[in-house]
């Protein structure tokens, strides 16, 4: 997947436009990599689901285990220490068997 020459500038746009927005971070971090990209990974689940457990099971029938399943059948998987600004990553949830994704951003 190749970005934007201009990526930086398109990822400071989108989140400083997502500030106060409450998105689903599955979501947030598709419209992202669509700021960068201009690649709707999520397109085919856009408005199929209205909670995580929805977008679990949407997920599921297409063969998924969850939303982190899903971003590992598309972004390579690389050590915590190489992540750059844009990257997507995961984060465990503290006390949860969830866990949020996320955009690196420094």
């Amino acid at each position: 997947m190749t970005r934007f020459d201009d990526w930086q500038t398109r990822l400071t746009v989108f989140l400083s436009r997502q500030r106060g927005e409450r998105t689903d971070c599955a979501l947030f971090v598709a419209d992202a990599v669509q700021a960068m990209t201009g690649f709707d990974h999520a397109a085919g689940l856009r408005g199929k689901y209205r909670s995580h457990r929805g977008g679990v099971r949407v997920l599921r029938k297409q063969g998924f285990r969850d939303h982190v399943e899903f971003v590992e059948s598309i972004l390579p998987e690389i050590h915590p220490s190489l992540a750059q600004p844009g990257d997507v990553v995961v984060v465990p949830v503290e006390g949860e068997k969830l866990a949020a994704l996320g955009i690196v951003q420094g």
